[in-house]
């Protein structure tokens, strides 16, 4: 009308700038989380790192929350979120300086005022990002294209980062990346002055980085309740934190994630003295070579090399010793009596995935023994978190170790500490279900159980469960006493560990690949120098995390409402639309968790698996989210054909990538990565065309609707975890898949209730 007022123009936006800020911010967002995680596992007990996933999905959801307050396209909207990115630098530093300068000095348990610091650059970025999101409702394709490259980016990034910076300074590089971020932020609003500043602060933050690589200040100095022994040499990977310490009579001992490692070998083999050599045969672990000299030995994670000098010291004549982590072999190289030792002829060196190298190699060994890799893997969503190497220990494991045994060969495992005999019977219930499977009608007859004190321990003791190819002649057991009785430690069979293993009589069932976590995975863990620290039962946590959870989304559902009087948030009206983003956010953690599992199966590298399943998948569900549009956009029923396709691709993968696994297990690196992409992308992208298509569903109902949505999302995803751990552990990674794929389709009859309820009213109104 002639005259009336018009309502002001919204400022245009720098699309181009905007979306760069977003992808600055997710990425800093994902390597804070997976630092926060790998540093978590040193610092405290290895089930905490999983703390890290829950802070950043319930900070996410918070900030998605507080971000109503934040006005709508304002001049000063985006100056906001630069200063708010700019605060989101600092808070992760100040977390870092709580987190490293003290916290470890706790029992083993995360405090309350670490978890306060730490989910604050979170909740931070959850504004930032359900600002984005809600403000760009028209382009919220391309918005959730760049969250997702640039938490794929970040995926990438991580591993260049600890190795060469570390876990600490990793952390402080995440500020860095904020402040570009917030740089960037402010270069979309035009505010010199605020570029500047975040220039500033990224520039001092590089520079605090640079001075604590030489000083090591800003570093971890407390684990696990205990104060740390300055360390020779320290390195971080995304597998681990390994340090050198200086040890008795001159020694050097590894320690790894802040637990102590065994020693690093530095006796020449064909110096040691007669006295010692004994010393060294006759244990649990030596007499394997007794029993079988002049063998070929086979060493799965020898660690500092003390086996391969046992080993050598049992007259093998040839030792193929396979390191799994690849900074842990390069560490040992620094010392020049290890060089020497793995320089022998007789030595060979590996460094690869013990399962995938003997899955590559067509060799038969006398003698395998297996000793744990000391691994804890910062991946997304903290199933990993739990792991470990217990990959190792599995059935089919045992299955593929026995099939490169010679026919008298012998296999070798070991447990030790105040009470081994709980893990003897569980891995001699794994070894027994795979002497079956090899087609064994009398498995008991192949196994036997070597018991001794440990040297300077009040009440501890080593087990060492030997398994032989063919079933023990007389012969056999025989020299078995006999060596037992010369060497002081004690003979057991099977019979002894009845009703402590989990194979039969109900008991659960032994570790298999789809569920491999060990039953006390949950429990306690044992600290430094074998000291019960932690809580008790990890396992009620994550029971009081699910149902925290589900507390913070009814909270979140009720939040908006209370505050102030909504309008209709969704088409359908009410909260009908709104399960809908806590299904997908539920079902989509289940389902990667799942499907990160099987890529490390597959790939067997956890630096390969984060840097390229983790990523390929990050970046198939910004495709997805970038196609949503065309996909989706169109009506309810494409969005339903979509969560329908994710997940019946779901169940697919879910049934053939363990099989897929065990064939190809042998194959090489690239063709296992490209197998990796040909399944996992299809899968990802479908699964990130969901949130996209639910938040362009409410374009018509404004931004306050879709910051909701946001928060619901993240605040499902905590559920998602705890529940994907949960699962995991008691019933396995492929039914943790499937019950995500069923909750995809629980995402699916939420829209089909409201597209009914939606053309009910329509018919209603005509």
């Amino acid at each position: 009308m002639p005259g009336a007022d018009l309502p002001p123009a919204r400022p245009p936006w720098n699309w181009p700038l905007i979306y760069l800020s977003v992808a600055l911010t997710a990425l800093a967002t994902l390597v804070f989380e997976l630092a926060l995680t790998r540093v978590f596992s040193v610092i405290f007990q290895p089930y905490s790192a999983f703390l890290g996933v829950s802070m950043a999905l319930f900070g996410l959801a918070a900030g998605g929350l507080v971000s109503q307050v934040f006005p709508g396209r304002s001049p000063r909207l985006l100056r906001r979120l630069g200063l708010t990115a700019l605060l989101g630098s600092f808070s992760v530093v100040g977390a870092a300086s709580l987190l490293l300068l003290g916290a470890g000095r706790t029992d083993g348990t995360v405090p309350a005022g670490v978890v306060a610091a730490a989910m604050v650059p979170f909740f931070l970025s959850g504004i930032i990002l359900a600002t984005a999101v809600a403000e760009a409702l028209s382009r919220v394709n391309r918005i959730g294209f760049a969250v997702f490259a640039g938490a794929a980016a970040g995926c990438l990034l991580l591993v260049p980062l600890l190795a060469y910076l570390g876990g600490p300074n990793t952390v402080i590089g995440a500020a860095v990346l904020y402040a570009a971020s917030s740089a960037v932020w402010f270069t979309a609003a035009g505010s010199l002055r605020g570029r500047i500043l975040a220039v500033a602060v990224a520039l001092g933050w590089v520079t605090l980085i640079a001075w604590n690589v030489r000083h090591h200040v800003v570093e971890v100095k407390w684990a696990k309740g205990a104060r740390l022994q300055e360390p020779l040499f320290v390195r971080w990977n995304s597998f681990s934190r390994v340090a050198v310490q200086a040890g008795p009579a001159a020694s050097r001992a590894l320690e790894v994630d802040a637990e102590e490692a065994g020693l690093i070998a530095r006796e020449d083999p064909d110096l040691i003295l007669p006295a010692e050599r004994r010393a060294l045969l006759h244990q649990g672990p030596g007499i394997p070579f007794l029993l079988r000299p002049n063998s070929r030995s086979l060493i799965l994670n020898p660690g500092g090399g003390e086996e391969v000098v046992r080993a050598l010291v049992g007259t093998s004549r040839m030792v193929t010793a396979v390191e799994t982590n690849p900074l842990i072999a390069s560490v040992v190289a620094r010392e020049r009596q290890a060089w020497a030792l793995y320089q022998r002829p007789e030595v060979r060196k590996v460094v690869s995935d013990g399962r995938s190298f003997l899955r590559r190699e067509g060799e038969l060994y006398d003698i395998i023994r297996i000793l744990p890799g000391s691994v804890r893997v910062a991946l997304p969503w903290g199933t990993a978190a739990l792991l470990g190497d217990s990959r190792l220990f599995t059935v089919e494991a045992f299955r593929e170790y026995l099939d490169r045994l010679s026919d008298g060969g012998l296999l070798v495992v070991s447990s030790s500490g105040s009470n081994p005999t709980q893990e003897s019977s569980r891995l001699t219930d794994a070894v027994l279900a795979a002497l079956r499977r090899a087609g064994e009608r009398e498995p008991e007859r192949h196994l036997m159980l070597f018991r001794e004190r440990l040297a300077d321990s009040d009440g501890g003791f080593t087990e060492t469960l030997i398994a032989s190819r063919r079933p023990l002649g007389d012969d056999d057991l025989e020299k078995c006493r006999s060596l037992a009785a010369a060497s002081g430690v004690e003979l057991l069979f099977p019979v002894h560990l009845a009703g402590k293993g989990f194979g039969d009589q109900g008991r659960l069932a032994p570790a298999s690949d789809n569920r491999p976590y060990p039953d006390g995975a949950l429990r306690r863990s044992p600290g430094r120098a074998g000291t019960a620290t932690g809580d008790p039962n990890p396992a009620r946590d994550l029971v009081r995390l699910a149902g925290f959870s589900l507390a913070a989304a009814a909270a979140i559902l009720a939040f908006p409402p209370l505050v102030k009087r909504p309008r209709r948030v969704c088409r359908c009206g009410g909260l009908g639309f709104l399960p809908y983003f806590l299904f997908i956010g539920a079902g989509s953690v289940l389902v990667q968790a799942g499907l990160i599992q099987g890529m490390l199966q597959c790939l067997g590298n956890p630096t390969h698996t984060l840097a390229v399943g983790v990523s390929a998948l990050l970046v198939s569900a910004g495709a997805g989210s970038y196609y949503s549009d065309r996909v989706a956009g169109g009506s309810d029923r494409s969005l339903m054909g979509v969560l329908a396709l994710a997940a019946l691709s779901v169940a697919t993968l879910a049934v053939i990538v363990a099989p897929l696994v065990g064939f190809g297990g042998g194959w090489p690196l690239a063709a296992k990565i490209a197998v990796t992409l040909l399944l996992v992308m299809p899968a990802g992208f479908l699964m990130g065309i969901p949130l996209v298509a639910g938040l362009a569903r409410l374009a018509a109902e404004g931004a306050p609707a879709a910051r909701w949505a946001w928060s619901l999302h993240a605040a499902a995803g905590v559920l998602g975890s705890v529940t994907a751990v949960l699962a995991a552990v008691h019933f396995g990674f492929r039914e943790t898949m499937l019950f995500g794929g069923l909750i995809y389709l629980g995402a699916l009859v939420a829209v089909r209730f409201c597209s009914r309820q939606e053309a009910g009213r329509r018919a209603a109104r005509a």
